[in-house]
């Protein structure tokens, strides 16, 4: 064999591909290295190295691929191993990358040796394919990682750390920088699933997914999420399913994930049909979803593209029009050239230098002269891009842009938009539009905080949102100002500040905040205000406007209005819920769609016209959310609807710092009929009502009284404050935390139930004085002849418990005590319909919108706005309340939510009483207004509820009149003979219950009390 082992590379060379096909080196070659004796094959195994390293042409290569098996043999004799592992290597060195697959072939026969350094050998090879050609590694890396994952089980250790190896080898060719950081961890997962199967989900479910999600991505996770699906634990399948979802819908292409779609289909179906969870069935509903909407995108740019059949025949049909007689003489160049054009194709790519790449060096083989290649390539190129996604042209070219940026947003763990383009012109006015949760903040956030790739970083890009003050909240409204650092940067004056301020409304009226007021104690009006001053003095190239229209009057909005339509060279970008306002000053709409900005242009009634499916945005009732507040259950003493369980009587209040009341001689009722709105303009004082009604404040002057066992809701107007705390926790842990133990820890805050150090000093003193005993609880309450009576605990050992009425107590100085007590109680009363249980939250958070996604594996701090309120309104209703008191709700909601919050409302069976600029709310809903203006309030429309009480009344006397209360249903025995059942006897009052009776209504009468039930049993009309 010594004579063959010098094959004369260059005669090879010289005499080409037929002589090389006529002679017998090949057959040589082959029985050489299947010889017993390990020199032969050696010298054959050297032959095929120095062809694969000698011979120039690439026509070899079919050749030494089909040698291939033969060297893998080699690899199991130790004294072979070696030279066989030299020409493998040169065979894949010379290897074309189109012959790839075909290697790979041949490797995984040789993965099922029964020799285990064949294995071995083969998965040396195997994974230096990723050195020579990691772009086809790419392509192919699917059946590959599933290769390697039947190997990992493989009984011999050398097989398996070989395995390890080549896993690290191919999955180093993936460039997905999002899951780059957690492939260590999947791959240890393969190599050992039982154990690190749910760590590595664990991973995925934590990883941010923002670039593109590519084959060579699906083909590492797609096997370990099938996996995570077939797995016992029902948190691992809903790992799972969770990851197939997210990813789904940030493939690159639809047709790379329709590649999975025979895989992944099938185990989502399974969790669907056999978890038993249902808010894990829902997760595996809304990917199974996902994943057939694209695969239905695929099916339609497969159907509207060129196939590789296509664009053959598209080359051949040129060829011959420019002169090829048989053009199926080079079938092989046509294909190949065909395959590199397809590859274009299914990437969507139009651009001409690609293509003539793809396609020209193949044809000037073929064609004789550059003109004619020139022509082909041109011909081929118009009809294989004429399918593709077409770039439209847009009618404001012509305009100058401000930015035109391509970039992903995610937030947490959640991806808000992928690979949107964002292009914005000068001086326009876009709106942006999107249900709750899509990312309309976060994005406004990340363009102010300059985090997005692509946008331009000199821009001056200016903020402004409701929740301002912060630690500022001690300073002025001049100083607020004034030391913002981005307004000493742009050098304002202190003249220059205060002309802003008092254009804005500042200290030109009575009832307008002062300049010289603390920001703490502005209302939410005023407060953003404050903030649109701040943003105007910086005279900002983009104005990121999030919800401006919250908390102000219809004189601000009107002059929000009129600012923004005269700027002419800023570019704004607005989030907001009124409808009104966006049609007033847009003139482009940006519309969250499949994780892409789409833009429209005109306002928000022209984009209703041309997306008829968005005018959920205009009309306050949707299908798609419903809201439904809790039954509040019954009031002792309490039958009749409109009877008042909360009231003020002449009531005065002034903050310390302020130069005027803010409430005069204030006299208003509210009952479980109640729907009031509370209407007045910023800094009216509607806000400051409430919290008196609430507890939160204590009255200067006055009255407030509320039934004992009456529960209240209050959601504030800064309601993110109930919250602001426990960021940290999802919303059923918010709940838990605020209710464990009985008692709602937010409203065991407020001021007008708490005894302050100076009270309780006075009340000792007091004690001292008049030789009676001091308050240490009070432990129980029973109802008196007259009022509730409370047990006191006394101070010291000396002295047994005893009974005082309420107002004995109130007497005495205990009535925070008492209004302590009663809440208790009434919190007590609740307990028994209500369980801190995880399922129990979240049928009541299924109330208000909040999916068990945000409400139970979603922390707080990572929930949009509008889902914020969902908490907020969610949590205060848990307590089952008779009065709910809304301090601007509509505030975040989008139109969905505020539809559904309406019919909620409607459908209450308790009071409620709102504060809202938004008429078109509140009109629908409130019948009564309470107008404050100059701390003075006006009721108006009460007149309802006695014309309803009126109604009530008389329709229950008519109907005791006309009904035979003694006609019973017939009832029938099990053979259909009619029961006859004795009449009950009706018993008269007699005299002496009546004269009680009449006693009693008369004290009823006197103290302006209902009698309604009492004339009942008297007979009274």
């Amino acid at each position: 064999m010594s004579a063959f082992a010098s094959v004369d590379i260059k005669t090879i060379n010289t005499a080409g591909v037929l002589a090389f096909e006529s002679s017998t080196v090949m057959e040589t070659l082959k029985t050489n290295m299947a010889s017993t004796s390990a020199d032969v094959a050696n010298d054959a195994l050297k032959v095929v190295k120095s062809l694969a390293e000698g011979v120039a042409d690439q026509w070899i290569e079919p050749y030494l691929v089909e040698l291939l098996p033969f060297i893998l043999d080699n690899l199991a004799a130790p004294k072979t191993a070696v030279a066989a592992e030299e020409a493998g290597n040169a065979i894949l060195h010379k290897s074309n990358s189109h012959s790839v697959r075909i290697i790979t072939s041949a490797l995984y026969e040789s993965f099922s040796s029964m020799k285990w350094q064949t294995k071995k050998g083969a998965l040396v090879l195997f994974g230096d394919l990723a050195q020579h050609h990691p772009i086809v590694v790419q392509r192919n890396l699917p059946e590959m990682i599933n290769r390697l994952i039947l190997m990992a089980s493989d009984v011999k250790k050398e097989v398996k750390e070989q395995t390890r190896v080549a896993f690290g080898k191919i999955t180093s060719t993936i460039t997905n920088v999002d899951i780059i950081p957690i492939i260590p961890r999947v791959v240890a997962a393969y190599m050992d699933p039982a154990k690190l199967t749910e760590n590595a989900l664990d991973a995925l479910v934590g990883t941010t997914f923002i670039n593109d999600v590519d084959l060579p991505t699906l083909g590492l996770l797609v096997p370990i999420l099938t996996r995570g699906m077939r797995e016992r634990l029902v948190a691992i399948k809903r790992r799972s399913a969770l990851v197939i979802g997210n990813m789904c819908k940030l493939v690159n292409d639809p047709r790379t994930a329709a590649e999975f779609y025979p895989i992944l289909k099938p185990v989502l179906e399974r969790g669907i049909e056999e978890i038993a969870v249902e808010e894990v069935r829902k997760v595996c509903e809304h990917s199974l979803e996902t994943l057939h909407r694209v695969a239905g995108e695929a099916q339609v740019l497969s159907d509207a593209v060129f196939s590789h059949a296509d664009l053959v025949n598209s080359i051949n049909k040129s060829l011959t029009k420019n002169g090829v007689a048989d053009a199926a003489k080079f079938a092989k160049l046509v294909d190949f050239a065909a395959k590199g054009a397809h590859f274009l194709v299914m990437g969507d790519n139009r651009d001409n230098d690609e293509w003539t790449e793809a396609l020209v060096p193949y044809l000037k083989a073929i064609l004789s002269t550059e003109e004619k290649v020139n022509a082909v390539a041109a011909e081929v190129i118009a009809e294989g891009t004429a399918a593709l996604s077409a770039t439209k042209a847009d009618i404001e070219d012509e305009e100058e842009d401000l930015c035109n940026a391509t970039f992903s947003l995610a937030y947490g763990t959640r991806v808000l938009l992928h690979q949107t383009p964002f292009k914005v012109k000068i001086g326009r006015r876009y709106g942006l539009v999107g249900a709750n949760g899509a990312g309309k903040s976060t994005l406004m956030r990340a363009i102010a905080g300059g985090n997005l790739a692509g946008f331009p970083t000199h821009l001056v890009t200016v903020y402004v949102e409701c929740e301002i003050i912060g630690e500022k909240a001690d300073m002025t409204v001049l100083e607020y100002i004034m030391t913002d650092p981005k307004v000493i940067a742009n050098g304002a004056s202190e003249e220059k500040v205060r002309a802003m301020l008092t254009d804005m409304g500042f200290g030109v009226s009575r009832t307008a905040a002062a300049i010289e007021a603390g920001v703490g104690t502005l209302s939410g009006g005023w407060r953003m205000k404050l903030a649109l001053s701040r943003a105007m003095l910086l005279n900002p190239d983009m104005l990121l406007l999030d919800e401006p229209t919250n908390h102000l009057d219809q004189f601000a909005v009107k002059w929000l209005t009129d600012y923004v339509k005269n700027l002419k060279t800023c570019t704004c970008l607005l989030v907001s819920h009124d409808t009104k306002f966006l049609d007033a000053v847009c003139t482009n709409i940006m519309h969250y769609e499949n994780l892409k900005l789409k833009r429209y242009l005109g306002n928000l009634s022209d984009f209703v016209k041309q997306k008829p499916e968005a005018r959920a945005y205009y009309e306050l009732s949707s299908d798609n959310v419903a809201f439904s507040f809790p039954e509040p259950g019954p009031l002792e003493g309490v039958k009749s609807l409109t009877k008042a369980v909360l009231r003020t009587k002449n009531v005065y209040f002034q903050y310390p710092t302020a130069p005027l009341p803010q409430l005069i001689d204030v006299s208003i009722q509210c009952s479980l009929a109640s729907r009031v709105a509370v209407v007045g303009v910023n800094g009216a004082g509607k806000s400051t009502l409430v919290k008196l009604m609430v507890g939160e404040l204590e009255a200067d002057q006055g009255l407030i009284e509320r039934h004992p066992n009456l529960r209240v809701a209050y959601v504030a107007q800064h309601a993110f404050a109930h919250i602001e705390e426990h960021l940290e926790k999802t919303p059923v842990e918010y709940i838990m935390w605020r209710y464990r133990g009985g008692v709602d820890k937010e409203m065991a805050k407020k001021d007008a139930n708490t005894m302050t150090e100076e009270e309780l000093k006075a009340l000792r003193a007091k004690a001292k004085e008049e030789k009676n005993g001091v308050v240490e609880e009070l432990l129980n309450r029973r109802t008196g002849k007259r009022e509730h009576e409370y047990e006191v605990i006394w101070e010291g050992q000396n002295r047994e418990n005893s009974w005082h009425t309420r107002t004995e107590l109130k007497e005495m100085g205990y009535e925070k005590m008492v209004n302590q007590k009663d809440e208790q109680i009434a919190m007590e009363s609740m307990l028994g319909q209500r369980k801190l249980t995880t399922g129990e939250i979240q049928k009541h958070f299924d109330g208000f919108g909040l999916e068990p996604q945000f409400a139970q594996h979603t922390r707080m701090n990572a929930l949009s706005g509008g889902q914020k309120v969902k908490v907020v309104l969610g949590a205060g209703l848990w307590n089952l309340p008779h009065i709910v008191i809304l301090d601007e709700p509509t505030n975040f909601l989008d139109r969905d939510s505020l539809g559904a919050l309406a019919t909620a409302i409607k459908e209450f069976k308790g009071g409620l009483f709102m504060i809202s600029h938004n008429a078109e709310f509140y009109e629908a809903l409130c019948p009564e207004k309470w107008i404050l203006e100059s701390g003075r309030l006006t009721v108006m429309g009460a007149e309802w509820m006695e014309e309803v009480e009126k109604a009530r009344k008389k329709a229950e006397k008519l109907a005791k009149r006309t009904l035979d209360y003694d006609q019973k249903e017939e009832k029938k025995d099990a053979l259909g003979n009619t029961i006859v059942e004795a009449k009950e006897e009706v018993k008269e009052v007699n005299r002496a219950d009546r004269k009680r009776l009449m006693k009693i209504r008369k004290d009823m009468v006197k103290n302006g009390e209902d009698t309604y039930e009492i004339d009942q049993q008297l007979g009274i009309e």
